[in-house]
């Protein structure tokens, strides 16, 4: 298969878009697995998704085409391992029964689709599959799970030394800071009347919620508790600490405007216990253990299959 260099462009870009029309793109074959093909159509559609992953662990290339290279990469390594599942599962005797296969593609079509049968197959056109190759692709998601959970997830276990040993490893994570809950509205300062009717108001004890409403309304102006990475600018951080809870302050004038700031309530610096953290830290574990055993697994099944690719580039 020979793809020119514009056509690896155009699929770059379309590694960034929500789906991908593989009848867009140059088709053919860029893998065998134990003498079954996987094409190019098959894995691009999923390059969207590596891509996006990419991105968010911060390893996306900032070249297009790179990007789009690695994506597709790491789409046609869970492609052929997916296929690898899938021969092993047609080597066994379990089968997974009919009805559940209808009911997963009757779920499927409800929560994906509203129940919109229509929709779907609009949809399916637009990208050139028909009902019954979507429903081939929900059957094999099914046994993959299946075969996944068999030989995989429910081999996969921690102890209670392994929790409280990440707990301790990621005892930051756990740990707040001292915060306050901050309320800040402006107006302008140029509007010395307002400004002047709002310290003066605030300091006869009027409450600050009615003396906003008068003087700034339409604003919220509810922060939150800030503090730690979640703070403010320094001018309102410094003024806020100087404070009591219930008290006010301002006005404190910044970039054309003039700020009174209530700080409504505190909390105090607080460590999270473990035995709160105990199900985050265990789910966690369990996660990075199960991709541990399905990497070990399938990199098993690797090693006995055979395995030809071809792609348009040089790796």
């Amino acid at each position: 298969m020979q793809l020119r260099p514009a056509v690896l462009l155009l699929a770059a870009a379309l590694a960034a878009a929500p789906a991908v029309s593989p009848g867009a793109l140059v088709d053919g074959q860029v893998a065998v697995v134990n003498g079954r093909a996987i094409t190019f159509s098959e894995v691009v559609r999923e390059v969207p998704l590596h891509a996006e992953a990419l991105r968010a662990e911060g390893a996306a290339p900032a070249d297009a085409e790179a990007l789009f290279r690695a994506a597709f990469r790491r789409a046609l390594d869970e492609a052929e391992n997916r296929e690898l599942v899938l021969q092993k599962y047609e080597q066994g005797e379990m089968r997974l029964p009919e009805h559940a296969i209808d009911r997963f593609a009757a779920e499927t079509l409800q929560t994906r689709h509203a129940g919109n049968l229509q929709e779907l197959q609009r949809q399916l056109a637009a990208r050139g599959e028909t009902y019954a190759e979507w429903r081939e692709g929900l059957q094999k998601q099914m046994i993959v799970m299946s075969m996944r959970q068999t030989f995989v997830d429910g081999h996969a276990a921690v102890s209670p030394n392994e929790i409280a040993a990440a707990y301790e490893a990621r005892r930051a994570e756990f740990s707040r800071p001292a915060r306050m809950h901050l309320r800040v509205v402006s107006v302008p300062a140029a509007d010395t009347n307002a400004v002047a009717a709002f310290a003066a108001r605030l300091a006869a004890g009027e409450d600050f919620g009615a003396v906003a409403a008068d003087l700034a309304p339409g604003q919220d102006g509810d922060y939150g508790f800030v503090g730690g990475d979640n703070a403010l600018a320094p001018l309102f951080m410094d003024a806020a600490a100087a404070l009591a809870d219930g008290g006010a302050a301002g006005p404190l004038e910044l970039a054309g405007k003039a700020y009174f700031l209530h700080r409504i309530e505190s909390e105090g610096a607080k460590t999270i216990p473990l035995a709160e953290a105990w199900e985050t830290l265990r789910s966690d574990l369990l996660a990075a253990r199960r991709r541990e055993l399905f990497r070990a697994w399938t990199g098993h099944l690797r090693a006995a299959a055979s395995i030809r690719e071809t792609l348009p580039w040089k790796e």
